[in-house]
């Protein structure tokens, strides 16, 4: 069953370009064999790595798109592995992301169904306003004190009488009322 795939590779930038035709030729030639279709042979050049590989920080990139059938593939990996050039390759089968997004449309569209219908629903239908008080921002509201009043205690004052323990303690003290009385 052929399938829609495309085969990334990573060459060493050392190679020359006859050495990268090379490479890319036999990749070609075997998914043609195998009864297989190139759609795009997409050639980025030499391009940083994010990371380096085999001690190199530059490679050259080649993406083949292909349809054709997975034993194919299988070929071509196996011949991928063996090549001393080819530092990195990756074979993707494109028809599941199709897929993929494909359902992914399909659910996004059932949602915008399902959100315009709730906002059709919303204008048809009359719900009572809220009230709400407008308190400035940064101010805690709290919950609302209890308002249960109770009776004050009242506590009757005990006036103490202290003896004076000397004659001058004593003798201040007459003075001080002496003194009170006058003024009143």
């Amino acid at each position: 069953m052929s399938r829609e795939y495309e085969v990334g590779l990573i060459i060493n930038p050392e190679a020359s370009e006859e050495e990268v035709e090379k490479i890319k030729k036999s990749v070609t030639d075997i998914l043609e064999k195998g009864k297989g279709t190139i759609d795009n042979i997409d050639e980025w050049g030499r391009k940083k790595l994010a990371y380096p590989i085999e001690k190199h920080n530059e490679g050259i990139y080649i993406f083949i798109k292909t349809f054709s059938p997975g034993n194919v593939l299988a070929s071509v990996e196996r011949r991928l592995k063996l090549s001393e050039k080819v530092m990195r390759f990756i074979i993707l089968r494109l028809d599941d992301k199709l897929k993929k997004t494909n359902r992914l449309e399909k659910r996004w569209k059932r949602a915008e169904k399902m959100t315009k219908k709730t906002d059709i629903d919303e204008k048809t239908e009359s719900k009572p306003e809220r009230r709400t008080t407008s308190k400035p921002a940064g101010e805690i509201i709290s919950k609302p004190e209890s308002r249960t009043v109770s009776k004050p205690e009242i506590k009757p004052e005990i006036k103490k009488e202290s003896k004076p323990e000397t004659k001058t303690e004593k003798s201040s003290e007459i003075i001080k009322e002496e003194n009170n009385a006058e003024t009143e």
